[in-house]
């Protein structure tokens, strides 16, 4: 039988049961979904600040030039 790098495998054989085997799937499926997430939040958070760096350089612009 060839050797097979597998995490899933590994750990079905070390522990050799399947609710063990599903239960660490759902964990790892729920770890990226949150990973995600922190990531969609972290970028909108950055783009929220850049938002209101650029609209406060555009008003003192106006400002400067009276308009405002």
């Amino acid at each position: 039988m060839p050797y097979v790098r597998s995490s899933t495998v590994a750990s079905l054989n070390e522990d050799g049961d399947i609710d063990s085997l599903i239960e660490k799937t759902i964990h790892s499926i729920r770890a990226v979904v949150y990973r995600g997430l922190l990531y969609c939040a972290g970028f909108v958070a950055l783009a929220g600040v850049a938002e209101l760096i650029r609209w406060n350089a555009c008003e003192d612009y106006y400002l400067w030039l009276g308009r405002g």
